[in-house]
């Protein structure tokens, strides 16, 4: 079995973080407790994230809070907070996954995703949540 390239794999990972966006973007918009997208996926890495994020909920918007200087989390649209969370959970649960990396998907997704301003919000936030996650 040949293996993948390097790019293979930043792009293949990049397009499973999308999934997880996307699935926690929709249950955030529904209202849902449980996102659909969790039920379906067949991506170890999709389902990780979706389940974690959905269990760590309250620490992670806690976590999240704290770093939301002159916001309350409820003026944060949809698409940020699902960023953000996701990026918190990564920095909780994922050692493996070196802080930068994290940092840098969250503010591409923000970037691609979401407003002009909120790659550099997205990007503020996370620092010092992982300022505080990673000493």
């Amino acid at each position: 079995m040949p293996r993948r390239s390097k790019e293979e794999a930043v792009t293949q990972t990049r397009t499973l973080r999308e999934a997880v966006l996307e699935a926690l973007y929709e249950a955030e918009v529904k209202g849902e407790s449980s996102p659909q997208e969790l039920k379906r996926s067949r991506s170890a890495f999709v389902a990780e994230r979706i389940a974690g994020v959905h269990a760590g909920k309250a620490e992670i918007d806690s976590l999240l809070s704290k770093h939301l200087i002159g916001w309350e989390i409820s003026r944060v649209t949809a698409v940020d907070l699902s960023i953000m969370r996701l990026g918190i959970w990564e920095l909780m649960a994922k050692p493996d996954v070196p802080t930068g990396v994290i940092l840098s998907e969250a503010t591409r997704l923000a970037d691609r995703y979401s407003t002009g301003e909120s790659a550099k919000f997205v990007n503020g936030v996370l620092s010092a949540a992982a300022a505080e996650i990673r000493p």
